[in-house]
């Protein structure tokens, strides 16, 4: 997943009206090691970092070991932020926040994190997780036992991933809404939203090393680029469409 500027919508539209070749490209991909990959949930967006204070302005996170899940690491431990970025194990992240090991972190939406227990060692929680405004997996199949199953059956197995992605995708949505006041009430955690200066940092750097890779790899170069189209078009209109209430 490419972080900073991809949410479920664009998810759901890059996979199944596959405007831009984008599920063509990955299928192509998988299918070089004999598989065959269904995607099969989105996952609600992700809290951008739990730490023990703010990290509101790019300089905060100077000097932060901070824990992520493969890409955010390459971008915070660029000049503009200047941490050390470090991919752990989840299994160890809940200990390495209680021991210090790690400064800082982002795991996953806050109805998971919180029942990964993150908010008894950390108080600090932001938004929106512009690392990964939401995560796709996927089922694997043997490519041989998939060219066997018949059309109808093929069909199925399409049908009931589209319908898991949406499921899993709501779910998530609902319960870390829900999850928020509890945090804030109850918990003691701060919950807070990162500045639009932040947020434009995070994209401009994922964006610069996403093109650094395409200049290197071709396979990757075809699905940033099938990316970048179909932002193209869904961002203005997102953008038209997110809605602003008076306070």
């Amino acid at each position: 997943m490419i972080a900073a500027d991809f949410t479920w919508a664009q998810a759901a539209t890059y996979y199944y009206a596959d405007s831009t070749n984008g599920v063509k490209d990955t299928e192509a991909l998988f299918a070089k090691f004999g598989l065959m990959r269904l995607q099969t949930t989105i996952s609600e967006t992700e809290v951008e970092a739990m730490s023990n204070r703010k990290l509101e302005k790019p300089a905060d996170f100077k000097g932060l070991t901070f824990r992520g899940a493969g890409y955010s690491p390459l971008i915070l431990q660029e000049p503009e932020f200047g941490a050390s970025g470090v991919i752990l194990a989840t299994a160890d992240v809940y200990t390495s926040l209680q021991t210090k090991v790690i400064d800082a972190c982002e795991v996953g939406n806050a109805f998971s994190n919180y029942g990964s227990g993150y908010h008894e060692v950390t108080k600090f929680w932001s938004f929106p997780g512009i690392h990964q405004l939401c995560q796709t997996s996927s089922t694997i199949i043997n490519m041989d036992m998939w060219k066997k199953l018949p059309e109808d059956l093929q069909w199925i197995f399409r049908t009931s991933g589209a319908y898991y992605n949406l499921r899993s995708w709501a779910f998530n949505h609902l319960e870390s809404a829900k999850i928020i006041p509890i945090l804030q009430d109850k918990l003691g955690v701060t919950v807070y939203r990162e500045s639009p200066e932040l947020q434009a940092l995070w994209r401009q750097v994922a964006w610069r090393i996403a093109d650094s890779f395409a200049a290197k790899l071709p396979e990757f170069k075809a699905m940033w680029d099938s990316h970048k189209a179909l932002m193209t078009v869904l961002g203005p209109y997102e953008e038209l469409q997110t809605v602003t209430y008076a306070k």
